[in-house]
């Protein structure tokens, strides 16, 4: 995985305390905020998830946490795969861009 969406995002895993289950998770997550997990959590919306959603506890922290529910799978799992979607989005959008200036400068030279 490209680690250009997630090098900013330190990760720590809490299990739900009324449910144990691998299937709800809280993530912490670090340096981060809304540019990040917005898009984060868009790619977590798929029918492996039942619910996900972000708060931001603090203007003032850079922390986040980050509620994924899955119908099934790991929350580890399906959290490691919205990941690896949003860095390929961001790969794409780039290398779009890279391509766009680049002809738009040989267009205008």
């Amino acid at each position: 995985m490209d680690s250009s969406v997630v090098d900013c995002m330190g990760l720590i895993f809490y299990d739900d305390r009324d449910n144990m289950s691998c299937h709800f998770k809280l993530i912490l997550a670090f340096n981060c905020g809304h540019k990040t997990n917005f898009p984060l959590t868009y790619c977590l919306c798929s029918p492996r998830v039942v619910f996900c959603g972000y708060s931001i506890p603090h203007p003032s922290d850079n922390k986040v946490n980050i509620r994924v529910q899955t119908t099934g799978d790991p929350a580890k799992d399906v959290l490691k795969d919205a990941l690896e979607n949003l860095t390929q989005m961001c790969q794409h959008v780039r290398s779009t861009f890279r391509k766009t200036v680049d002809d738009f400068k040989i267009k205008n030279q």
